[in-house]
This record gives structure tokens, C-alpha cells and sequence, in this order.
């Protein structure tokens, strides 16, 4: 399969007129970051300003949805547009890449988002389908010879990412580089794609009814979700990886069960990576499903709202039974992730969201943990790059999908 440039593909446009009249901008004028490695080491000063963050980004997550909205959908993906390239967060503005400037195409989504005064348009070259299709014609190519890690849109960079694992970056780049130069791959795929190093990454495999507790699913220990409800039925959520459609589910260090595992996500090539579990199990009149969740203290407040789906740059709580809150910001979304299981194979899942900790980390028993969004469920755990760095989780659009509702206290 040959990639070919998007006949609609423009050059940069560097017109001052053109920046003067429009709501477009150039990716050159945005600020990086915004909290320091050294602020992060004080918890207080983190907190307010983590907190600030979060205020200040509730209008452009707000807007990003509505833009997801707006997308057909197909086999629990969005289908994009030809144009659309993406959308990210920086600060208080969400901006929305495109790779036309024609006032007709725009004024569509200025008119859907117009009641919102955050978002900035941005020109770049590539779009999200051009991207997806070069980033699994040259993974194709390269899994042959090197083993293939994760797989994501680099939204801020406009390129495709490919991950290699235990394997030289450089050579693949050059074995890349050569098959370009092939029928079967064209030269404009360099443009398009950046090999990094990566790895397997591993499911916070636990051995171990408020979001944030511990629980144990038939031997092993994990964390729970949230709770809701799966086709009128009272359910609570947690990983997958590692459960057993059937298996017996006991809170803390209860030694009788108050669930039983109804369903199971986790394989090869699926969407999202969770389990839902009833809780009317016999011995369960004592258990009661709450909106609460644990936060840094160990206390716990009840989610106030949920976020289907969150931009790259947005700020985000997880808690976990093992590690307690942590602080991270969302890199990139709709990522493949390979996990590697005990014994060696790996297990693709597809359309998660990749976020980088700022401060704290994930390690095993925190599968399944909330994810939060100020005082909204937005997700659940999965996996933990081996370096301890990054981490994966099913976004809560996975779950909706699914036929899942959370419960919150609005």
C-alpha cells in the first residue's frame, strides 16, 4: 500500500494578514509547560497549582467533547474528518489542528464551538488519517524485523509515532528510510513518522465501595473504578487484565465475596482493557455503591460529574491502592499498547490514553484505579511503561460504550 501525500495538503501559511484576520496560529507561539520538576517536589504548592489547572482547562474539555461529538463514529473509533489533525490543551486554550484554512470548512466549527472562548485554530500539514495510515503501513514494514511497541499520534508535533522495543532507533529509522525509497512505500512517509525507544509495557497486575479501595478478584488484587450500573444492574469497574468472567470479588481484606465478574475486556486487538463486577452477590446487602472516591489525604468526596474523553495536555488525579493519588497530564490519545503478559505474549489494546506522572507513580495493585478529572470520573488504570514514566488508562468513552454508567453525586 502506497502513501501518498493529501492532494489538499498545504504549505505553512506565514501571512501576517492572514494571522491578523483569523483564529489561526502558529505551533511556534505556544508555551511548554507549565509546572516544574522542582515545584512538583512540594505537594502543597503541586496541589493548588495542579487545582489551578484544572479550573482553568474545564472550558476546553468541555469543547473538545462537543468537537468529538460532532465525528461519526465506527467500531468504538471516531471517524475523522479529511482535514482534522487533532486538538490538544495548553494552558487555558484548546487548540484544534486542521490542514485546510478555508473559511467554509472553518466556519463549521466555529459555529459549533462559537459559545466557547478558548479554542484557537491551527494550521499544520498532516491529518489524522493521513497519520494513521502511514503509522500502520511503516509499522507493518518494521515489525518484520524489530519488535513494534506503542503506536500513537504525536498531536502537538503533527507526526506519527512509532516505538521500538530493545531495538536501535537508528537502524530502524534507516531500515525505514530505505524501504521509502520502494513501490511499496513511498518517500513521503519520512515526513510523517518519528521511531522512538520504547517498551512492553506491563499490567498493574495486583495480587491483592469507594473508588481508590482495594478489592480481590478471584487471586489477585486490584483497585476499584467507580461504580454504576451495566444494563440497569448495579455494577462497579476494574481492569481486566488478569480477571476471569465468574470470578469472586472481595472488598478490602473481607474474606467473603459481595461480587461476581460479569464481563471481561481484555484481549488482543480490543478496545479498552476493564471488567465489570455485580454487587448483589448474596453476602453484598452490606455493601452500598457510592460516588465517592479517595484522594491524597485518604479521605474520600463523591465524583460531582464524568469526562468522556480527554485532550492531550489536560491534567489529571489517579488513585490507586497501592501508590495512593498521583499527578499526571495526558500525551497522547487513542493509543495502541502492547502489554506483555507472564508468560511472554504480548496483547495489543487499542484506543487508550497515554498520560506522563509529574509527581507519584504506578505499581502494581492499582489496575483498575480512578482516574479523575477535578471531581469527574474520566477512566480507569491499565499498564505502567517498565521505567515507571508513563502510564496507560481506559477512558471513560470505552466504558460508556460499553453500556456502562457511572455513578456520581451531581
Amino acid at each position: 500500500m502506497k502513501i501518498l501525500k493529501n492532494s489538499l495538503k498545504l504549505l505553512f501559511i506565514t501571512s501576517i494578514l492572514f494571522l491578523l484576520c483569523s483564529n489561526v496560529v502558529l505551533a511556534s507561539e505556544l508555551s511548554n509547560i507549565d509546572i516544574t520538576s522542582e515545584e512538583a517536589v512540594n505537594t502543597e504548592t503541586t496541589n493548588a497549582k495542579i487545582k489551578s489547572m484544572m479550573q482553568t482547562q474545564e472550558e476546553a474539555v468541555e469543547a473538545y467533547n462537543v468537537l468529538l461529538d460532532s465525528f461519526d463514529t465506527g467500531n468504538f473509533n471516531y471517524v475523522y474528518p479529511d482535514e482534522y489533525a487533532g486538538a490538544y490543551v495548553e494552558g487555558s486554550t484548546l487548540y484544534i489542528l486542521f490542514t485546510t484554512d478555508e473559511s467554509n470548512y472553518l466556519s463549521h466549527y466555529k459555529s459549533l464551538l462559537g459559545q466557547y472562548n478558548c479554542i484557537e485554530y491551527l494550521l499544520v500539514e498532516h491529518s489524522q488519517n493521513e497519520l494513521n495510515q502511514a503509522m500502520e503501513t511503516a509499522a507493518n514494514y518494521l515489525s518484520g524485523s524489530y519488535q513494534v511497541g506503542a503506536l500513537y499520534i504525536d498531536v502537538m508535533n503533527n507526526n506519527a509515532v512509532i516505538e521500538v522495543v530493545d531495538s536501535n532507533v537508528s537502524k530502524a529509522n534507516n531500515s525505514l528510510l530505505e524501504a521509502a525509497s520502494t513501490p511499496d512505500i513511498s518517500s513521503d512517509i519520512m515526513d510523517m513518522i518519528q521511531i522512538k525507544p520504547g517498551s512492553y509495557s506491563e499490567p498493574v497486575k495486583s495480587y491483592n465501595l469507594v473508588a481508590g479501595n482495594q478489592i480481590k478478584v478471584g487471586n489477585y488484587y486490584y483497585t476499584l473504578g467507580v461504580c454504576g450500573t451495566f444494563n440497569g444492574n448495579k455494577v462497579a469497574v476494574t481492569a481486566g487484565h488478569g480477571v476471569t468472567s465468574g470470578s469472586y470479588v472481595r472488598y478490602l481484606t473481607n474474606v467473603v465475596q459481595f461480587g461476581v465478574v460479569s464481563k471481561v475486556q481484555f484481549a488482543n486487538n480490543q478496545v479498552g482493557d476493564f471488567s465489570y463486577f455485580s454487587t448483589n452477590y448474596p453476602s453484598a446487602d452490606t455493601y452500598v455503591t457510592t460516588p465517592l472516591v479517595r484522594y491524597s489525604t485518604g479521605a474520600t468526596t463523591p465524583f460531582k460529574g464524568t469526562v468522556s474523553s480527554l485532550p492531550v495536555g489536560t491534567y489529571i488525579y489517579k488513585f490507586g491502592k497501592t501508590t495512593g493519588e498521583s499527578y499526571l497530564r495526558v500525551t497522547a490519545v487513542n493509543v495502541s499498547v502492547p502489554i506483555e503478559q507472564k508468560d511472554g505474549t504480548i496483547i495489543n489494546i487499542r484506543l487508550m490514553t497515554r498520560a506522563v506522572h509529574i509527581k507519584g507513580t504506578t505499581h502494581a495493585g492499582d489496575s483498575g484505579g480512578p482516574i479523575r478529572y477535578n471531581l469527574s470520573f474520566a477512566g480507569i488504570t491499565s499498564s505502567v511503561s517498565k521505567d515507571g514514566t508513563t502510564m496507560h488508562f481506559t477512558p471513560y468513552s470505552i466504558l460508556q460504550q460499553n453500556g456502562f454508567k457511572a455513578y456520581v453525586n451531581y
